[in-house]
């Protein structure tokens, strides 16, 4: 019987993020040092041999796990920007989201720090950490026009504070607030000096 292509390429999907569900766990809990093929292998119950029919190498997979969660939150950031509300709701629900998936993927972070950086890995790096800053940059201008945020000299220098300021508070925060709860109070007390009081309560920021 002829193989079906479709579930031959459904298999390998699932396959593939089965690999990366396993690999993202050990390099979080282990670091990109501490954790080898031969472990993501063992951990998915497969092969050496079928681990490197998906990956080169170790540094392969591990660039694929970062691109991942990224692409997964930048569709969720996408969301939140495209969605209903003034510049400044919208701003707040942005930095919301990126505080909440620092908190919740702390171990995560910390391996996009410790990771080797090859020059592709810091391409992309970069790139990642230019969009988020453009995305914050806009919606600090669409707030200048709206009236929702006060007008600022530079966005492109806030944006990069902004982004800069949640990631450290999320990643050195060790309280008792869930990450939901965190993103709200991080987004209030970073963005409280260019909300205007009437828009601070309606954001329910006051």
């Amino acid at each position: 019987m002829p193989r079906n292509p479709l579930t031959d390429a459904r298999r390998r999907t699932a396959r593939t993020d089965e690999i990366l569900d396993t690999a993202e766990q050990l390099f979080s809990r282990r670091g990109f040092d501490g954790a080898s093929i031969a472990d993501v292998a063992a951990a998915a119950r497969l092969t050496k041999q079928e681990v490197y029919e998906y990956f080169p190498d170790k540094a392969a997979l591990c660039h694929r796990v970062l691109d991942r969660a990224l692409q997964r939150l930048q569709v969720e950031l996408d969301g939140d920007v495209d969605g209903e509300g003034s510049s400044a709701k919208r701003l707040a629900r942005a930095v919301g989201r990126l505080c909440q998936f620092v908190r919740e993927r702390r171990d995560l972070i910390r391996l996009v720090d410790e990771e080797p950086a090859s020059g592709e890995l810091k391409r992309r790096r970069l790139r990642w950490r230019e969009k988020r800053q453009e995305l914050f940059a806009d919606l600090l201008r669409a707030g200048a026009r709206d009236g929702s945020l006060v007008p600022v000299q530079d966005a492109n220098l806030y944006a990069a504070a902004l982004s800069g300021a949640m990631r450290s508070a999320a990643l050195a925060y060790h309280g008792k607030l869930e990450p939901e709860d965190l993103g709200i109070e991080v987004a209030g007390t970073l963005l409280g000096g260019l909300i205007p009081a009437q828009e601070r309560a309606r954001l329910k920021l006051a």
